[in-house]
């Protein structure tokens, strides 16, 4: 009877006088040689493919979510109701039940629970259910709610009554960590993550992200809905921009919850940095945009009509293949630009507005319990 031995499987040799091999070793070698070359070449194609699955979902090659600070002091809101627990378990004793639009200081954020502290207590919280302040993580953003202060809304370039240069919410207050006023721009965790790698790209193109909105309030919401309904009814050039097929007026501002209140949109815009310095937040060095200049795109920001539209033809906003539309011919090189930094990192551009981008993933995680954003976040928890 012979005798077999066990190679390694990553044996390239036979030693075919060997007393402790069968005439089938060889055959069986070749087979396990063969299985190791079909597994290089399997990782081969899926590595990249996996790679870059995670660079569109913010991370880095490690599946970490980066950001220029630590998630470790910044602001949180909830967006549903809530528990905050004694442990991090469904089963955990209850300390206190937070309400939609409720903050705290997040002290940890693990991908399921994070731990965090209200006013009254420190404990557990379901991370899903929560946003975080965008400027907390990403300081080198400029930021610039202008709904916050200074509505610039128009529609086929005319004033909205009630809107145009009206303050819609309050979204201002001191960071402490930052040392400075600053506005307070909450977004769903993968939403900013995938945000802060399109800010790495853009600065390393000499550009910046310019962020208005990400989450919205649904007041102010209705109520752009309700002023630009009205103003149409009188204005045949605004209804024409509005509501001329295969447009109408959901395409530029939902008469519904939208997906700003839902925490898993950004409004922004791009520009060009023309003189930067490094500034130290939390021992962190960031840049700091001193002066820029704004890209050109093919309306004024805010602009609801279908002068704004990224695409000849709608398509379904929460549709991931958005390659195969059709760019709009007035599409500018600049909204091409920011096009590409927000894609690269995941997000999914809207149809009708050059500005608007959705983040599916964050849509994925929330749709139990997405929440309707009848509440303000006007207060900064950061540290």
């Amino acid at each position: 009877m012979n005798k077999r031995c066990f190679l390694p499987v990553d044996s390239v040799f036979f030693v075919r006088k060997s007393r402790c091999l069968s005439r089938e070793t060889p055959q069986r070698d070749d087979f396990r040689l063969l299985a190791l070359f079909l597994h290089k070449k399997m990782l081969e194609c899926i590595l990249p493919l996996y790679m870059r699955n995670l660079r569109e979902k913010g991370r880095d090659d490690m599946g970490r979510m980066c950001f220029e600070l630590p998630v470790e002091g910044a602001s949180g809101y909830a967006i549903v109701e809530t528990e905050l627990r004694v442990e991090p378990v469904l089963t955990g004793d209850i300390l206190e039940r937070l309400n939609p639009g409720d903050g705290f200081t997040i002290h940890k954020a693990g991908d399921l629970w994070w731990n965090v502290e209200t006013g009254k207590n420190r404990g557990w919280i379901l991370g899903r259910w929560c946003m975080v302040n965008l400027p907390d993580l990403v300081p080198s953003v400029i930021y610039d709610d202008t709904n916050a202060y200074c509505s610039v809304f128009r529609s086929s370039g005319r004033v909205i009554p009630g809107i145009t240069g009206e303050k819609l919410y309050d979204a201002k207050s001191y960071n402490d960590r930052l040392e400075k006023e600053e506005f307070i721009t909450p977004a769903l965790l993968p939403l900013a993550a995938k945000l802060a790698r399109a800010q790495a790209v853009a600065l390393e193109n000499g550009d910046c992200l310019k962020i208005c909105e990400c989450y919205r309030p649904y007041s102010a919401q209705e109520k752009v809905v309700r002023c630009l309904t009205e103003l149409s009814k009188k204005d045949s050039q605004v209804m024409a921009g509005i509501n001329t097929p295969p447009w109408e007026l959901e395409w530029f501002i939902a008469p519904y919850i939208s997906n700003h209140q839902l925490g898993y949109a950004v409004d922004l815009s791009l520009v060009k940095i023309l003189e930067q310095t490094e500034t130290v937040v939390k021992e962190q060095k960031v840049v700091k945009v001193e002066k820029y200049e704004e890209y050109e795109m093919q309306t004024p920001f805010h602009e609801l009509s279908m002068a704004s539209a990224t695409y000849k033809e709608p398509f379904p906003s929460m549709e991931p293949d958005w390659r195969k539309a059709e760019d709009s011919p007035t599409m500018t090189a600049g909204a091409k630009r920011l096009r590409s930094y927000c894609t690269q990192a995941g997000l999914t551009p809207l149809a009708s507005e050059w500005w608007h981008f959705n983040d599916l993933e964050a849509m994925e995680q929330t749709k139990e319990n997405p929440g309707d954003g009848r509440y303000h976040c006007d207060k900064c928890y950061s540290r």
